[in-house]
Order: structure tokens, then C-alpha cells, then sequence
């Protein structure tokens, strides 16, 4: 056997070669029988619901010359008569029709999105209708934040606004969308755009609460806007966290713009930033998480007209009542929004019919409910549909002073706690008890009766050890006198005390 098998060194050379060369061939070129293609084609239109067209049924080669084989057929320009399926390509597909491949996602729209699931779709309307009773009016400042990049109180901003002015309101919520140079900006003649030096020199840190986050449009990736914007993020103090990506549709038969880019751009990013320490599982009364996702589906044919959805993301997520919105335009004025820029005030483009600006919808149904039997709802509701210019006293009485180092859940400016919704929210894993004896158990989940009392805790614990300085702060030559011997010539006797006790702490 292994002189016959070295006979042959290529498998050409086999003489079956030209018999399996000629099957194979003839298999692939011969069609799918007339009647096994029809089958398939009634089959595949009665699972989508469609009608085939005569001349599918008549003609299974008047095909399109398109290179995914799509012709005339009620099933759509993916149907291949030649193999009688869908083809899933949606790529070929948007080369044939300009589709976008985001216009397969269904429920688009947010109104519609959560039908089929009644209790998230409950949570959403609570949490928008908590916004809007705790929500100002929509407030705009028309100003130029270029005499921001300057020091506050410098004689050359006399007269200019400056973002400084804003404070001693500390915001939680910072919302950026900088007229970047990779945006066909279609601004007033005034504003022209900023590079990220600029944007980087924003007083964004003394304007934020210390614990706080920034939302920051940085363009659609194809340029360097996701490192710049990471690098803008890491000067201002904050740690990127999450990239929120909108998608762009056109199922309205909009074309898509030709870009430079090697693919076609239908993505814009937002970079979220946390500045301090925020806990998901103990501060649930600054943030609820896991509510929406990062993606949004947006059907603007302007790119720079950023999604509606955002707004509602960020309330949904973040419980403060203290939002900035930095280069604005009229379309983005929301209650419960300070909004500054050049673009903003009846005198702008695409200011709101006699200044209202209709509320979000999730909640609106529940408060017009609620407004019928309370008058003062029904009067706030009346005010937060017009829109104001910046006062700083009226804008500043709507916010209370929080208690100077006060924790999360003792700040003043925050949406009113809801039983119903902290009963829907979607809850953080909760901690993991740290005993030895039960490392890596979750707490309170278990139903085993035999789990459900633990022992008690050990009659003797483990030395505590120094927190906050660590070793600095106890060398010798304070006001007090070390009177615990070291036994070392470099170590004082407190700080050979922290060393010991660290030593003996159980792993």
C-alpha cells in the first residue's frame, strides 16, 4: 500500500480526478427542479406574509444583474431565484439599494420599543414622569464659550459671559457636542469650529460636582476623535466608562452621504466619563443602571442632529436634577436642561413655535392623569412647556445647597424616591460577603434553608489596620512621644505596628 499511495504525489493525478471534477462541476451549475424552487418560494412568502408576483411563478431566470441575484419578486431585492432563499447580506443589499443595514432592527422607536414588555415599559413612564415633577423649565443662554478658555475674572472677558458665572451650581450631568472639524458644521457664521486643544481647555472640572458625569460627542471614529476625546476626558479628571454609539437609519429612503472614509459612516460615538467614586449597588439614589443600552437608533439625516434619545438615557441613568448642555441649538431645549449656545433664542434657526417645547412623551399621559386632580401640576406642567432665557437668580432658586461633603444619598438636588420604580429597576448584583467562611457567596441569594442563617461572626476578629495615610503621618518627631519600641533603627514604633499587623492579616 505505501509504494501504490507514493505513485501518486498530486491528487490530479488520480484517475478518478476527471470524474470528481466533472460531478462536482455538474452539480453546482444544474438548478434546484422547477417545482422544489416553487415549494421553496411559497413556503419562504408564507412565513413573511407576501403575495409572489405572476411572473415569479412563470419565469425563474428574469433576474436581476445585480450581484446578489435579486430581480422583480415580491420577496424583496435579497431573494436569489437561482437559489431559491433570502440571502442575509446586508451589506451586498445596501450596495443595491442604499438601505442601511440598521434599518432591519425592529422597533426602532423608542414610543414603541417596550410594547411587548409591559414592565420595563412601566418603568420608563415612572422615571420620565419623576423627571418632570422635579424638573425646571427649559432654560437657554445664547452666549460664545470661546472667553471660557480664559481664566474667570480676566479683564479681557469683561462684559463676556464666561462659564464661571455659572457656579456656585454644581452640575451633575455635563453634556458636550463641540462643533468638531470632522462635521460639515453648518453653524452661524460666527461659530466656527474648535479643535481639541480648545475643547480641552473648557473649565469643565469647576463646573461639575465632584462626583458627576460628561457625555462628549467625538465624531463618527473615523478620525482620531475616540483618542482625543479619551485624552479630553483624562485632563478634565474624569475615566471613560462607556461608549454610547448611535446608528443612523434611512428606512425613509434618505441617501447616504459619500464620505472619505473606506466604509460608509453611519455610526456617531458619545464618550461618558465618571468623575469620583459612584457605587451602582449602595448609591441608588444618584444612579440606576442597566436600564438602556449603548446603542441608540436615530433617523436625523443630519449626523450632527444628535438623538432625542440621549436625554432620556442620561435622566434614566443619572438621578440628578443639575444638567449643562454645552453648544447647543434650539432642537435640544428640554425641561429640566440649561442649554448655552450660539445657536439658541427666537432669532436662531429652528426656535419652537411661540417658544413651547413640547414634554417627553413616556410620562406625559400618567401627569396629564395626575394634573386633572392637582392644580399645582397642572400649573407646573403649564411652565415647563416654555421655554426661558437664563436668569441667574430664578435659575439658581430652583436648586438647593447640599451640605459641604455630604454623601450621595443626602444630596438635595436629586429625583424624588419611588418605591414602584425601585421595585421595576433592574438591581445591581449585590456584595459579596467578605468573612472567610463565606468568600464568593452571594448575599441574600440563596433559598437553601440550611444558608439562609450563617453562623456567627468569628469571636475574634483580625487586627485592624491604620486606613487613610497608611504609614504616613506616624513617624517619630510629632508632638507626641513614641513610647512603643520598634526594634528598627529606620521604623518608629507605630509604624512598625501597621507593618506587623499587615503581616498577620489573613489572605
Amino acid at each position: 500500500m505505501p509504494v501504490e499511495a507514493a505513485q501518486f504525489r498530486r491528487a490530479r493525478d488520480h484517475p478518478r480526478w476527471p470524474s470528481l471534477v466533472a460531478s462536482t462541476a455538474a452539480s453546482a451549475s444544474s438548478p434546484l427542479p422547477a417545482e422544489q424552487r416553487q415549494q421553496r418560494r411559497k413556503h419562504i412568502a408564507q412565513r413573511l406574509g407576501l403575495a409572489l408576483c405572476p411572473q415569479s411563478h412563470t419565469d425563474d431566470h428574469n433576474t436581476s444583474s445585480s450581484p446578489s441575484g435579486a430581480g422583480g419578486s415580491a420577496l424583496g431585492p435579497n431573494y436569489s431565484a437561482r437559489e431559491a432563499t433570502l440571502r442575509n447580506d446586508y451589506a451586498q443589499h445596501y450596495v443595491d439599494t442604499h438601505s442601511l443595514p440598521s434599518n432591519a432592527v425592529r422597533n426602532p422607536d423608542a414610543s414603541t420599543r417596550f410594547d411587548e414588555y409591559p414592565k420595563l415599559k412601566r418603568l420608563v413612564e415612572l422615571k420620565d414622569a419623576l423627571v418632570t415633577r422635579a424638573a425646571h423649565p427649559p432654560t437657554f443662554l445664547h452666549a460664545d464659550l470661546r472667553p471660557s478658555l480664559l481664566p474667570f475674572r480676566d479683564p479681557r472677558t469683561v462684559g463676556k459671559f464666561h462659564l464661571g458665572s455659572l457656579i456656585p451650581i454644581k452640575y451633575d450631568v455635563v453634556l458636550i457636542d463641540p462643533p468638531l472639524e470632522a462635521y460639515a458644521w453648518e453653524a452661524t457664521p460666527t461659530a466656527s469650529t474648535w479643535t481639541w486643544g480648545e475643547i480641552a481647555a473648557l473649565p469643565i472640572p469647576n463646573l461639575a460636582a465632584k462626583e458627576s458625569f460628561v457625555f462628549l460627542w467625538v465624531g463618527s471614529g473615523a478620525g482620531d476623535g475616540l483618542e482625543r476625546g479619551r485624552e479630553v476626558l483624562a485632563k478634565w479628571g474624569y475615566r471613560r466608562c462607556e461608549d454610547i454609539v448611535c446608528i443612523r437609519t434611512n428606512a425613509d429612503g434618505a441617501e447616504v452621504e459619500a464620505g472619505s472614509s473606506v466604509l460608509t459612516r453611519s455610526v456617531q460615538h458619545c464618550l461618558m466619563g465618571i468623575r469620583g467614586t459612584v457605587r451602582r449597588s449602595t448609591d441608588v439614589r444618584f444612579v440606576h443602571c442597566n436600564i438602556d443600552t449603548d446603542v441608540i437608533l436615530s433617523r436625523e439625516r443630519d449626523m450632527q442632529a444628535k438623538p432625542q434619545e440621549l436625554y432620556q438615557l442620561i435622566e434614566n441613568f443619572c438621578l440628578g436634577t443639575r444638567r449643562l448642555e454645552l453648544f447647543g441649538r434650539n432642537r435640544n431645549l428640554r425641561r429640566g436642561w440649561l442649554t448655552v449656545g450660539l445657536e439658541l433664542g427666537p432669532d436662531s434657526p429652528q426656535w419652537p413655535t411661540n417658544g413651547l417645547v413640547p414634554l417627553p412623551i413616556p410620562g406625559l399621559g400618567m401627569l396629564q392623569q395626575d394634573a386633572h386632580q392637582d392644580a399645582s401640576l397642572s400649573s407646573h406642567l403649564e411652565q415647563l412647556t416654555y421655554a426661558q432665557a437664563y436668569d441667574k437668580a430664578r435659575y439658581d432658586s430652583a436648586f438647593g445647597v447640599d451640605r459641604p461633603g455630604c454623601d450621595l444619598r443626602d444630596r438635595i438636588n436629586l429625583v424624588p424616591f419611588d418605591d414602584a420604580v425601585e421595585a421595576l429597576r433592574p438591581k445591581s448584583p449585590p456584595p459579596r460577603i467578605r468573612t472567610p467562611a463565606h468568600r464568593g457567596m452571594p448575599n441574600g441569594l440563596s433559598n437553601n434553608p440550611a444558608l439562609q442563617n450563617p453562623p456567627p461572626h468569628p469571636t475574634h476578629p483580625p487586627p485592624r489596620t491604620a486606613r487613610g495615610a497608611g504609614l504616613s503621618g506616624l513617624g517619630a518627631g510629632g508632638r507626641r512621644t513614641v513610647s512603643v519600641p520598634s526594634g528598627s533603627d529606620t521604623l518608629s514604633g507605630p509604624q512598625a505596628s501597621v507593618l506587623k499587623a499587615k503581616s498577620l492579616k489573613p489572605s
